[in-house]
């Protein structure tokens, strides 16, 4: 759980996933990009407490949802690096001034 509705990337997000725990985290933010709904975590609307709780019901109320979105976070985490950030980040410059 991370409710936090200003954090710039969420560093954290992406070390719980590599932990094999899927997240919940609000859709304010940059830890919202650090996930793929529904696969590895969710997304709730900042400051509802009520979404929060549901989402993390929800996942304890599934064992095997629960493992498989383990599973498919950890995976996400180790594909997730700051050199392809970076990368990412360079092609988007690369394209804007190309046009």
């Amino acid at each position: 759980m991370f409710p936090s509705g200003t954090d710039t990337f969420g560093n954290v997000v992406l070390e719980a996933q590599a932990s094999g725990l899927p997240v919940v985290v609000t859709d304010k933010g940059g830890p919202q990009e650090n996930l793929l709904p529904g696969r590895t975590g969710a997304i709730v609307p900042e400051g509802d407490a009520t979404a929060m709780a549901r989402a993390m019901l929800d996942m304890a109320a599934d064992p095997a949802r629960l493992d498989a979105m383990r599973a498919a976070a950890r995976a996400y985490a180790e594909s997730r690096s700051f050199e392809a950030a970076f990368l990412q980040q360079w092609a988007m410059y690369r394209d804007r001034n190309a046009a």
